[in-house]
């Protein structure tokens, strides 16, 4: 599938990606308190397969962004979609596992790729 000229990289990233990778990254967490330590993760078949789901929506919203004729032979952007995908295969995998440790872990190379797309192309795109 190949974006539609109306269907740009903010608006992949504002209804796939970022939702997407929220959900993931508050999907699990080791909160740590006087009380003691908390762990979120997933716990029921259907939480499992909503954190799937957004992995999976993660790793389209990547191929999108790669496939975006305007950023056609730009190989960072290349590089930076093709880390969205790598990263929420390795969640996929994850989530196939019913690993939340590794959920863990890949939550932070998926900020670590926003964070350096961002650094790179945020400030270079003009709003609308």
């Amino acid at each position: 599938m190949q974006p539609s000229p109306a269907t740009g990289a903010r608006e992949i990233m504002a209804t796939m990606v970022d939702p997407s990778a929220n959900y993931i990254w508050q999907s699990v967490s080791i909160i740590v308190t006087s009380k003691g330590v908390e762990e979120k993760f997933p716990r029921t078949d259907r939480e499992w397969s909503e954190l799937r789901r957004a992995a999976a929506r993660l790793a389209e919203g990547g191929s999108l962004l790669k496939k975006d004729r305007r950023r056609a032979g730009d190989r960072d952007w290349l590089k930076w979609s093709q880390a969205i995908i790598d990263a929420a295969d390795i969640t996929l995998k994850a989530v196939d596992a019913k690993n939340a440790d590794q959920i863990l872990e890949v939550g932070e190379e998926i900020y670590n790729t926003c964070v350096g797309c961002h650094g790179g192309y945020w400030r270079m795109t003009p709003r609308p």
